[in-house]
């Protein structure tokens, strides 16, 4: 579920939920949630920390 963003974080995923896009990571059983965002900020700049 949710698409890969490899390419900005390694093992992370995101998945848009109505305004909000949740970035999160899969390890086993477990589900990491990383950060969730709404649409309307800076994306790019939450990403690089």
């Amino acid at each position: 579920m949710g698409e890969s963003i490899d390419f900005v974080k390694k093992g992370h995923r995101r998945i848009n939920v109505k305004s909000h896009i949740i970035f999160y990571k899969i390890a086993s059983e477990i589900i990491y949630i990383d950060r969730i965002l709404h649409h309307n900020m800076d994306i790019e700049a939450f990403l690089r920390k």
